[in-house]
């Protein structure tokens, strides 16, 4: 890197993008969630909402096949085919690779796997949900005066950018 004649320091900066890795095996293998992505955690909620119509329909299938006397062949191949389901969906949400590093040995994982993988992973979401907004509370804390209610603005220029993000930033801060 070339600097211009009499600079004598270089300022830097760095963003935390808000990746996490999580340890899934003990092997050492990770998963990595994008905390600092908006639509996260809209596909969590999207994903469990999925899967909770999905087990209710496959629940559904299987009350009309034992109703119905049909052979348990059927039944496996609806199981297998839920769980195809629900790992190509993991690897979307968590990367490709997630359920064959989190049900390692396990080809086509049944719903008290998937389960418990979720059950565990959920309170790390919550932690790291937390961590986020409490970082998200101090980055406003630099811009914005409690006492007042007005924007600190590092530069005057920026008062009009300030002022237009109030209502946004307001409308956020009232979602949390």
């Amino acid at each position: 890197m070339k600097f211009k004649e009499g600079v004598l320091a270089v300022e830097r900066v760095r963003i935390d993008n808000g990746i996490r890795e999580i340890e899934v095996n003990g092997n050492g293998d990770c998963i990595y969630i994008p905390m600092n992505d908006n639509s996260f955690f809209e596909r969590v909620r999207s994903f469990l909402d999925w899967i909770k119509k999905e087990q209710a329909a496959f629940e559904g299938k299987l009350k009309s096949k034992a109703e119905s006397d049909d052979d348990t062949e059927n039944i496996i191949d609806m199981q297998t085919e839920l769980s195809r389901d629900i790992c190509e969906e993991l690897d979307k949400l968590f990367g490709e690779g997630c359920c064959s590093k989190v049900f390692m040995g396990v080809q086509n994982p049944d719903i008290v796997l998937v389960l418990d993988f979720l059950g565990q992973l959920m309170p790390i979401l919550r932690k790291l949900a937390q961590e986020r907004n409490a970082r998200f509370e101090n980055v406003l804390d630099i811009f914005f005066d409690n006492a007042t209610g007005d924007w600190q603005c590092v530069y005057d220029g920026f008062t009009d950018i300030a002022q237009g993000a109030d209502d946004v930033i307001k409308a956020l801060l009232a979602r949390l």
